[in-house]
């Protein structure tokens, strides 16, 4: 309604001072693939679009901060690889596109990057511009995320969610993937492989560019092993030498 007022559609916005509903959802808001589902969605991705998906897995970084990226940005042959985010694209008052400041003074960053996604960037930035797009559709230009949904996204996930025969019958026997993830839970699914490998939370608010170790911490803390196993060993401790009821010590008998 803001965007309303502001485009002329509207004179007033009869939306100030309403506080939207809070969620009701009882599942999680965010889907982690498996290192084997994240490979079965790869692989129906268009080959085009195959790198982009990568980086994003890779690194964690935003869709406007992937899209954006330049060779210039890249710093392939530092020990370890990184890039450097400083830009993002944004829109302006008049729903234009435009390559700005990244979200916040954190999302400024630099980030360590695997020699398998190296070996996948060195020959894509080779040939281009510094100051070139690393990631560019089909014809050359700017990734719509929009269109990229609809025509690369979906199909991708069609495909791994249904798996067809050649003849275009359900292939029943074919590995499949029972979750429909966004784009953006390929950021969430980064940061769980990144805890499961023991990364510090510290360090991976930096990599993910958060403002706030709290909002790392939030948004990922259930996903520690290691500390759910210590507090789960703490709350036994706390339990033991109590007597429990009656009907309980026959149901764990």
């Amino acid at each position: 309604m803001s965007t309303a007022v502001r485009l002329g559609y509207r004179t007033d916005n009869p939306c100030v001072g309403v506080q939207l509903p809070k969620s009701q959802l009882t599942q999680d808001e965010m889907t982690v693939l498996t290192r084997g589902e994240f490979a079965l969605l790869l692989s129906h991705v268009q080959p085009h679009y195959q790198p982009l998906v990568l980086l994003l897995v890779a690194t964690g970084l935003r869709w406007g901060e992937a899209t954006a990226l330049t060779p210039g940005d890249l710093d392939l042959f530092a020990s370890p690889p990184t890039l450097r985010v400083t830009k993002a694209w944004k829109r302006d008052g008049d729903r234009h596109w435009y390559v700005g400041p990244p979200k916040t003074k954190r999302a400024r960053r630099t980030v360590s990057l695997p020699d398998e996604l190296v070996d996948v960037l060195m020959p894509l930035a080779a040939g281009k511009t510094a100051d070139g797009l690393l990631f560019t559709n089909t014809v050359g230009q700017q990734i719509s995320s929009s269109r990229f949904w609809t025509t690369t996204w979906t199909p991708a996930l069609d495909a791994a969610t249904q798996p067809l025969r050649d003849d275009g019958t359900p292939d029943l026997d074919a590995p499949r993937l029972t979750r429909r993830p966004r784009v953006h839970d390929l950021r969430h699914t980064h940061a769980s492989w990144m805890i499961a490998a023991g990364t510090d939370l510290f360090v991976l608010q930096r990599r993910l560019g958060h403002e706030s170790i709290t909002t790392t911490t939030e948004t990922y803390a259930h996903l520690l092993p290691d500390q759910q196993a210590a507090a789960a060993a703490a709350a036994g401790r706390a339990l033991g030498g109590l007597s429990l009821p009656s009907d309980s010590r026959s149901i764990r008998a």
